[in-house]
């Protein structure tokens, strides 16, 4: 009896490692809705929280796409196809930027939740033609979501949340950031953000 519980304990542990790592390995996958996206966000909460910012970072570099430049050339000019994946990279760091500085208007240790809602909105048309635009050869699959971010404590401007509108796109088992409200990074001149430390 011993043996069989083993050797399903076993055949359970490898199958859990399988599908964590079936799409991209070493990470976990998430599912592709709104609660995937928001167990993939919990982690880098939850190191804010602990005050680990290399986990933060280490955490939200999970929505930088893991293979771009395979990604990128369903959709775009081969030529380009480089450039994207960097500007990507860009991209969700200044994403993570902007949030962490957010976060840091909370007291330390202040513990925050996520709820992430699909929005019907459309992003802007693709149709700038401004120096650093490049438009897709086939439309990429893009989702926009509202993520709300609920704090148990009180900011420096006397409230206990904020909102964040992201771009995303779902690739190797995570989703990924390509843009904010202002439409997906390869529509517009890239941006010279503020570089994390």
């Amino acid at each position: 009896m011993n043996r069989m519980v083993l050797t399903a304990l076993f055949l359970l542990s490898v199958s859990t490692v399988y599908s964590q790592q079936k799409s991209e390995p070493g990470q976990p996958s998430y599912s592709h809705d709104s609660k995937g996206l928001e167990k993939q966000l919990e982690p880098a909460l939850q190191a804010y929280t602990a005050g680990k910012l290399p986990d933060v970072d280490k955490q939200f570099n999970r929505f930088v796409m893991p293979d771009a430049q395979k990604w990128f050339a369903q959709y775009f000019p081969q030529d380009r196809v480089q450039e994207l994946g960097k500007r990507q990279a860009e991209a969700e760091d200044n994403w993570e930027t902007g949030i962490t500085a957010l976060m840091s208007l909370f007291p330390k240790g202040t513990q925050f939740r996520v709820r992430c809602t699909p929005s019907q909105t459309k992003s802007p048309q693709e149709t700038q033609t401004s120096t650093g635009t490049v438009l897709p050869s086939s439309p990429p699959p893009v989702e926009t979501y509202l993520i709300e971010f609920s704090a148990n404590k009180t900011n420096v401007l006397g409230v206990k949340s904020f909102a964040s509108v992201a771009l995303l796109v779902y690739s190797d088992g995570a989703y990924r950031f390509v843009g904010d409200e202002d439409g997906p990074f390869w529509s517009a001149p890239p941006k010279q953000g503020n570089k994390k430390p």
